[in-house]
């Protein structure tokens, strides 16, 4: 009975079954940005933030920081 549980909540888009919450995110977050990204790392940034959520964002964060303080420091330079 575990196992009949376990796979009904599952989701098929398919068979018309509910998504779960992560498909339903990757979903969206694949439309809005996977053609600027690529979806497979779109995928796999979802993926990281299923599985380990403020931790992720905290060093999402952190390297998007770096970046623009990178692209501070290039747009400063003279040419």
């Amino acid at each position: 009975m575990c196992f009949i549980t376990f796979i009904t909540k599952s989701v098929c888009i398919n068979f018309g079954l509910k998504m779960s919450q992560k498909e339903l995110f990757l979903k969206e977050v694949i439309e809005k940005v996977g053609d600027k990204v690529g979806e497979q790392s779109t995928t796999e940034k979802v993926e990281q933030f299923a599985k380990h959520g403020r931790l992720f964002l905290f060093f999402e964060l952190i390297s998007l920081r770096q970046e623009v303080e990178r692209l501070k420091k290039k747009a400063e330079l003279p040419k």
